[in-house]
């Protein structure tokens, strides 16, 4: 009894297999592919064959694949069409369809004799036959095999998707994990790979009810995405959103444009539109971020806030803490929202160096925590602070913004947030003029050469 619960083990993990697809294998995604998710999309170099990714049609295609042994234990396959040769190796197959086949990607390692060896065995029991196989050739995307594609991606893999309109028509809400040393990129350029585009030379997402969202250890740059889901994206534990424009336009309240518990979201445009731009459930930062138009701009729900060189604009609330213990709030302008920032029992939070500009209230805390630092920071609101007490060093009049209206953040000469952020001097060993400036902008035209926080965000 015992063997044949073994057995039905066995093959039950064998059938649930994702990709043993190499590490090194980069993926090719366009709009213009053949439709479907159909071709084999990838490439693994090295192995001395052709990359036959970087073309919209499959380069050879079948319904006759068959396996050498004629059962699903081997990985060798071979069709009465094509003969298999060296230029095909590091090239992905995708098996579509067939009797006894698995289907999925698998990548071709060697050939010989005309047949190719898979990169795992790629039926299930029984006999196998009339495979339907794609070789080579881009994914299209905007299929109902895109959860699946993006599924079997393994860590250390990268996936290229170029400049198009992609619309989805199926949830995107993946279990599949990076690793640390090995993350899944998948990474949106306009003409040429790393070419790292802006504005709208960037792949669009547009999502609809569905959801895009990634697990850990995953790197999502440059895109566009729009959606109305109330799961929208995600960027979860060690994973980062750089370079991208996200948009929740739902009409149903409280829904999120990026959901994140231990991400980075970097460099990125977000709203929702009568939601949360930004739900950070814990260890988030977020760096470099034009967050706006939003209901809440960024709603805290857990540890660990780090929010700093962001712009957050006409919010009803710029950063709700809803619950919070320990967060860093460093050179942000916060411009036009009803309420700054409010919080509830979040303490232990450091506001340094920001901008508290034309809000009705600047800081609406519900309690007084002794344990909230909060200096060097400029405030023009109708009510600058409610429960929050004021630093020394603080200023309280017009940073003299050149446009804020149209989302200009930058400082006329005479601003009163020039050289006025917190101080590096010779107290701390070190010499000459490290003059910090408010907020995130500065006015390189100023004689003292002042300055903002600087932090590199890296690839």
């Amino acid at each position: 009894m015992k063997k044949i619960y073994i057995v039905i083990i066995l093959l039950l993990i064998h059938k649930i297999c994702f990709s043993a697809i190499s590490a090194s294998c980069v993926w090719e995604c366009r709009a213009t592919a053949t439709a479907g998710n159909l071709n084999g999309g990838g490439f693994v170099s090295g192995g001395g064959g052709t990359d036959y990714s970087l073309q919209d049609s499959a380069e050879d295609n079948g319904t006759d694949l068959a396996c050498s042994d004629g059962d699903a234990t081997s990985p060798v396959v071979s069709s009465a069409t094509h003969n298999f040769v060296a230029a095909d190796v590091g090239n992905i197959i995708h098996i579509t369809a067939g009797t006894g086949w698995t289907v999925g990607w698998y990548e071709i390692i060697s050939v010989e004799s005309n047949n190719a060896t898979l990169d795992r065995a790629c039926g299930n029991d029984g006999s196998i036959s009339s495979g339907t196989w794609y070789e080579g050739g881009a994914i299209s995307l905007a299929s109902t095999l895109d959860d699946e594609f993006f599924e079997q991606m393994v860590a250390g893999q990268t996936c290229w998707i170029k400049a198009g309109t992609y619309t989805q028509t199926e949830n995107v809400s993946l279990t599949a994990d990076g690793t640390s040393s090995l993350m899944i990129n998948v990474k949106g350029y306009n003409l040429n790979r790393g070419d790292n585009p802006t504005g709208t030379n960037r792949p669009l997402i547009t999502a609809g009810a569905y959801a895009f969202a990634f697990d850990d250890y995953w790197k999502v740059k440059n895109f566009r995405i729009t959606g109305t889901a109330s799961n929208f994206t995600r960027c979860d534990s060690n994973s980062k959103m750089k370079n991208c424009y996200i948009l929740n336009d739902s009409g149903t309240a409280d829904r999120y444009a990026i959901g994140t518990a231990g991400g980075r979201i970097m460099k990125c445009e977000v709203s929702s539109t009568n939601g949360y731009a930004i739900q950070h459930y814990g260890n988030t930062e977020i760096y470099c971020c034009y967050i706006k138009d939003s209901k809440v701009g960024i709603k805290v729900d857990g540890n660990r806030a780090v929010i700093i060189n962001s712009s957050i604009d006409t919010c009803t609330t710029g950063i709700d803490f809803v619950a919070n213990d320990g967060g860093i709030i460093v050179g942000n302008t916060i411009y036009n929202c009803t309420t700054g920032v409010s919080g509830t029992t979040a303490d232990g939070i450091l506001f340094i160096n920001n901008i508290f500009s034309e809000c009705t209230t600047g800081l609406n805390w519900s309690n007084v925590y002794d344990n909230i630092i909060f200096d060097n920071n400029c405030l023009n609101n109708s009510t600058n602070l409610t429960n929050v007490t004021e630093g020394d060093d603080c200023v309280t009049s017009d940073p003299l913004m050149n446009n804020p209206g149209s989302g200009d953040f930058t400082v006329q000469s005479g601003s009163p947030i020039l050289d006025t952020g917190i101080q590096i001097d010779t107290s701390i060993g070190v010499t000459g003029d490290y003059k910090i400036n408010i907020g995130i902008d500065q006015d390189d035209n100023t004689a003292s050469g002042g300055g903002g926080f600087g932090f590199f965000t890296a690839d």
